[in-house]
């Protein structure tokens, strides 16, 4: 079976509220699938629905070809949890015996755990009480206890929260190396980190906004031109630009990114700038990136609703 998650006309309606409308995508095995959206947009509902902890108002979600809340497939999904669900007072070892006994028969146990110990780099903590964890090591015993069943799917829920920079790429590293024995489904607000470890994504505002190869939904934006000044510049002093084909500029700082609405023209800005008398140090084009089509379509999407 080459889907592993498919949602077919997906509606999710608390009272009178839509949480999810129309909503259709699919998983495919070994993805890693980054589901992305603002606050509200439906993730945890979506992900409640995977899990059999809710069923849709109407149309279909199925779980290795099997309606979720109908069929024994939790021992299938492993869930790391924001907030951990350990038990503190316990050592490393006795959370992840605990939850073997759940799962797994007592042959192998000791070294079932070790090995997914050291996979998370814990092996020199295995007897230490959880209480005496730092954030970080506490968000990696979470990501070993969701791998104790040996899933098929991995759903991760802001995996990285909260951590420091060296937390986030303990994080990382561990999802590269379970990449290929599992699916995983990764619901973050970063963008980069989705970027950097998925290969398909969907971005949702109560329903999907796009889906996809990660590839193919940003080869559909046009590139942007960047262009490095030697000072800050206003917008009204650019804003020339878009009677010349541009569609949209940003400025940080000294740093301006502009989008063309057809294939950017070098040529076009850098004229512009140099009539103005803008001083500039480097221009190129650059590819655009999750973040940018993130906030076009959600920015889009909210125009839309409030226009209505």
């Amino acid at each position: 079976m080459d889907n592993v998650i498919e949602f077919k006309n997906v509606y999710k309606k608390y009272d009178s509220v839509n949480v999810l409308e129309n909503v259709s995508f699919s998983v495919k095995k070994h993805d890693v699938f980054g589901y992305i959206g603002p606050n509200g947009a439906g993730k945890t509902t979506s992900i409640r629905l995977i899990t059999g902890l809710l069923e849709p108002t109407q149309g279909e979600v199925k779980v290795f070809g099997e309606i979720p809340e109908k069929n024994n497939i939790k021992s299938k999904i492993g869930f790391c949890y924001d907030n951990d669900g350990l038990y503190t007072n316990l050592t490393a070892f006795e959370n992840m015996c605990f939850f073997d006994i759940v799962y797994n028969d007592a042959k192998g146990r000791d070294k079932r755990i070790n090995e997914l110990l050291a996979l998370v780099g814990l092996e020199k903590a295995v007897n230490r009480r959880v209480s005496e964890f730092s954030r970080g090591m506490k968000k990696r015993l979470g990501l070993a206890r969701a791998l104790i069943c040996s899933p098929e799917i991995l759903i991760l829920d802001e995996p990285m929260i909260g951590l420091d920079p060296e937390g986030q790429a303990d994080i990382k590293r561990i999802i590269n190396n379970i990449k290929d024995k599992c699916t995983i489904f990764l619901s973050s607000h970063n963008l980069n980190d989705v970027e950097e470890l998925c290969n398909r994504v969907a971005i949702l505002e109560h329903r999907i906004l796009t889906d996809g190869l990660l590839s193919d939904i940003l080869a559909d934006d046009t590139p942007v031109v960047k262009v490095t000044l030697n000072e800050p510049c206003t917008y009204e002093r650019l804003s020339g630009l878009l009677g010349s084909g541009a569609s949209d500029i940003e400025i940080s700082d000294k740093t301006v990114r502009i989008r063309f609405s057809q294939k950017p023209d070098l040529n076009t800005v850098t004229g512009f700038l140099i009539d103005k008398k803008i001083g500039f140090k480097e221009i190129g084009i650059v590819n655009s990136s999750l973040r940018e089509k993130y906030f076009s379509l959600v920015d889009g999407e909210n125009h839309e609703h409030a226009g209505n």
